[in-house]
């Protein structure tokens, strides 16, 4: 008994040194603002509106990350009900009700017109930072690129996040959109 006791015990102290839990996972990035900034193919969109504001009850953790195109009313409400159902929580104040029950929320359509215009939804754990938010388009490769750009500004860390949503011209269906972000000094 005690030999099983002991080997448990040497494993979980193994376990324990060599897992690092916050150890944060970096994916290879595809562009950096130099390349961005250098290629004529890239086009700043400037015609832009922050609508987070008015995209309501859709919980960030659907987009951590990743982000998201709503290019319809339907894909709204889908991303709608997935919020209200699996995570009601963190749906803080939707409708004017702090949503402890999902019966109470309505659903309301977006203040947006998606058959005019495109919303994108990000959202990334930044910590204390500011941040600038740059929409790109290349009509060559037939993308978008929503790059946030993160600049620390404290060596401490805290569990602050970027959270927006913005509304573009319409993107047609033969672009992809690709979410990005990089850091500066």
């Amino acid at each position: 008994m005690k030999a099983i006791i002991f080997i448990l015990a040497n494993i979980s102290i193994l376990l324990f040194l060599s897992c690092n839990y916050e150890q944060v996972t970096e994916t290879p990035k595809k562009y950096d603002m130099n390349t961005i900034l250098n290629d004529s193919n890239w086009v700043e969109i400037i015609d832009t509106i922050d609508v987070t504001d008015q995209i309501i009850c859709l919980a960030q953790e659907l987009i951590q990350g990743k982000g998201t195109v709503l290019q319809s009313e339907n894909y709204y409400r889908e991303l709608w009900e997935k919020s209200i159902t699996e995570y009601p929580m963190s749906i803080i104040n939707c409708n004017n009700v702090y949503v402890y029950d999902s019966n109470k929320v309505k659903y309301e359509t977006p203040n947006v017109n998606l058959n005019e215009r495109t919303v994108l939804g990000y959202f990334v754990i930044t910590g204390i930072a500011n941040t600038y938010r740059y929409i790109y388009k290349n009509d060559k490769t037939n993308e978008y690129l929503y790059l946030l750009k993160i600049r620390s500004t404290s060596p401490n860390y805290r569990g602050d996040g970027y959270f927006a949503w913005t509304s573009v011209p319409k993107i047609t269906e033969k672009y992809s959109v690709i979410f990005d972000t990089t850091n500066t000094d």
